[in-house]
């Protein structure tokens, strides 16, 4: 099976996102038995735990993320020691009367935190309340539960819910659980021929998240021979650059070369959406080679550099796939019209774009950012626009 270390960086990519409060689904479509082992192993070397699942009922699913999280970490103390900083307490003192309270005495003193101003304390409080005392957790408090973990677990800790051979029913109980626990990271298994149908069943909102996490694992049949080759081009490279490092009389790639090319580009993109994009773009002539993907620009924005989804540096381009999510709350929205404003105070056109439009009418995105560059052009020639 090949694509473990695609899938590694696809994994990578799909954790930052997460990081940053973009809702998230990885969909690894494969034969399920080879694919679910590839996910497994791709999981482990980015060193993330994990919890696999092979039903799709939401309680079940809930019960067994949160027995995994349960598992490697003592919850109990983490919740008692958010408790202790926000109540300015010392961690023992904390401890200690936790424990020799009765749990009528536990249940008062955690409604009188939940009162209180912390929202951290509060969501500690929650989740001792709901979680710790098993025995009287009623059949809904598994997501209330979950809502209280996530408002106070680092989110590197949280494992990650995979469910393998899912099907429509799966996606659409995972997308749900996806939207309401925005901090969970979730992956899924499907054979290759169930996905389109499945996504499309649950509507564009939903098929557009699924589509952003997709990573198709391939597998190619092992050569008789040792053959060199070339290393394949990075993801702004042009066919015209790649024919001219071959020498203009060489060969023609072969289908393993053309495999290997498309893996470095899938590998830069971040979702379904703008590797199709990035894909158009590179089929039209007027286009072809102007845009790289997931461009790191010189300057921060946030806590790091920023980050373009498709850049034209030659004109100043800026290209921007959004997803459902960019809308879904008002802080992304905002974090997305402070991007702007960066990038505008530095020349940098801004063009953003549905990633439903990216998927279902392409053509008429590409030909947006063709009239784009055509005024930028004139521009510097002193045209004028």
């Amino acid at each position: 099976m090949l694509g473990i270390e695609d899938l590694q960086r696809h994994l990578t990519h799909q954790r930052a996102r997460h990081a940053e409060g973009v809702p998230t689904i990885t969909v690894v479509l494969g034969e399920p038995a080879a694919a679910t082992a590839c996910l497994q192993a791709a999981l482990a070397r980015c060193g993330y735990s994990a919890v696999v699942c092979g039903q799709d009922d939401e309680a079940t699913l809930l019960d067994a993320w949160l027995d995994c999280l349960a598992r490697d970490r003592d919850l109990t103390a983490l919740a008692l020691d958010v408790l202790a900083r926000e109540t300015h307490t010392s961690l023992p003192e904390t401890r200690a009367r936790w424990s020799a309270r009765s749990a009528h005495e536990q249940a008062l003193h955690l409604a009188r935190l939940a009162a209180g101003p912390s929202a951290r304390a509060h969501r500690a409080a929650a989740w001792l309340a709901l979680y710790a005392a098993r025995d009287r957790r009623g059949p809904s408090t598994g997501l209330d539960a979950a809502l209280a973990l996530g408002a106070w677990v680092p989110r590197t800790l949280l494992p990650v819910l995979c469910i393998a051979r899912a099907d429509g029913l799966a996606l659409r109980v995972l997308s749900s659980l996806c939207t309401r626990l925005p901090f969970m990271p979730i992956a899924a298994v499907l054979p290759r021929g169930a996905f389109e149908a499945a996504a499309r069943a649950l509507g564009p909102r939903v098929e557009t998240l699924l589509r952003e996490g997709v990573f198709a694992l391939s597998e190619r049949p092992r050569a008789s021979h040792a053959e060199p080759r070339e290393p394949a081009p990075h993801a702004g490279s042009s066919a015209d650059d790649v024919a001219h490092s071959r020498g203009q009389q060489g060969p023609a790639p072969s289908l393993h070369e053309a495999t290997d090319a498309a893996n470095a580009v899938r590998g830069h993109a971040r979702s379904k959406p703008e590797l199709r994009l990035y894909e158009l773009l590179e089929a039209d002539a007027e286009t072809r080679g102007k845009f790289r993907l997931n461009q790191r620009m010189a300057f921060k924005f946030g806590s790091g550099a920023a980050e373009i989804d498709l850049m034209c540096e030659a004109h100043r381009i800026a290209v921007e796939v959004d997803g459902f999510h960019h809308f879904a709350d008002r802080e992304a929205y905002r974090r997305d019209r402070r991007k702007d404003v960066l990038l505008q105070t530095r020349d940098i056109w801004v063009s953003r774009h549905l990633a439903d439009d990216v998927l279902e009418r392409g053509d008429q995105v590409v030909r947006i950012i063709k009239e784009l560059i055509a005024v930028r052009f004139s521009i510097s020639r002193g045209e004028g626009p």
